[in-house]
């Protein structure tokens, strides 16, 4: 699959929502301000979002992925909105563990095995569900 060499993919900013009514602003593809820029080696085209989101310094798709493998272990995700991570989405119960399961999780590779165990042999997943008296 190849894509078309001589159309530039663009867009533009539908005013009040009507797709016949465009800005004449037109778009470029990049990623939102808020978020660490695409490098200037990065296309910008499907490949270069799939190298900017695996990039180190990228963050969220760590954080998710690993926030969706504890949610399929405890049943609850360290953010609770697993599918929402945005800002409408619920603030994570644990920052830090978050950070640090995220930055390891990186650091190792994206190596899943790893993760998974590192987090079945953690204190917390080995502890009792059930209460004593």
């Amino acid at each position: 699959m190849q894509e078309k060499a001589d159309l530039k993919p663009t867009a533009h900013i539908l005013i009040r929502g009507q797709y016949a009514v465009k800005d004449k602003e037109v778009l470029s593809p990049d990623v939102p301000a808020s978020l660490p820029p695409m490098t200037a080696e990065m296309p910008r085209n499907r490949l270069g979002l799939g190298m900017w989101l695996s990039e180190p310094s990228n963050p969220l798709p760590a954080r998710v992925t690993v926030n969706r493998y504890w949610y399929y272990l405890f049943g609850n995700g360290i953010v609770e909105s697993t599918n929402d991570f945005g800002v409408m989405g619920a603030r994570p119960s644990h920052p830090k563990l978050l950070d640090w399961l995220a930055s390891d999780f990186v650091e190792n590779g994206w190596d899943f095995h790893l993760l998974l165990k590192t987090i079945v042999t953690s204190s917390t997943y080995r502890q009792s569900a059930t209460f004593t008296d």
